[in-house]
């Protein structure tokens, strides 16, 4: 609350900001009247959320400027590959997202494991999300932002709220 961050990591399966390799916490991260850049190593840690072994509780980004990358088959703001997308709650924030390869800007990673108590709401706010490019695995992309996948097909997560959002 109230910070400038920066985080970097330099290694692969940890996120940037909440969990990390071989990790089984439930991780909740609240941003609020914050600037916050975080990017992920290079492979499936979350920039903003969890690694491959994490579960996503809620991600709340609250009055703030984001910025987050994450690692291949994993997503900017949520989940890693094989864990699921949480409660990701953007309010009155400005948000740039991208995911890595085969993952979403905003929510899962490569083979997620979204169910029906995921959700996204974004109010008030100006988000740019994008997804990675790259191989699909298993037949199945990240869910979320972008509403398409890198190869055009339509993504299905069936709680998104949107409220007074503008979206590049």
């Amino acid at each position: 609350t109230n910070s400038t961050v920066t985080a970097k990591v330099p290694y692969d399966g940890v996120a940037a900001i909440g969990g990390g390799v071989d990790d089984k916490n439930t991780y909740h991260v609240k941003i609020e009247n914050s600037v916050v850049s975080a990017t992920a190593g290079m492979y499936y840690g979350a920039a903003i959320g969890v690694s491959h072994t994490g579960t996503v509780g809620n991600i709340e980004i609250i009055n703030s400027v984001v910025t987050a990358k994450g690692g291949n088959q994993a997503a900017g703001i949520g989940g890693g590959p094989k864990t699921n997308v949480g409660n990701i709650l953007i309010q009155n924030s400005t948000v740039t997202a991208t995911g890595g390869d085969g993952a979403a800007g905003i929510g899962g990673g490569a083979e997620n494991k979204v169910s029906e108590n995921d959700k996204v709401t974004i109010i008030g706010s100006n988000v740019h999300a994008s997804g990675g490019t790259g191989t699909v695995h298993n037949g199945r992309q990240g869910t979320a932002f972008p509403i398409r996948n890198h190869n055009g097909d339509d993504i299905t997560l069936t709680k998104i709220t949107l409220q007074g959002v503008s979206r590049d």
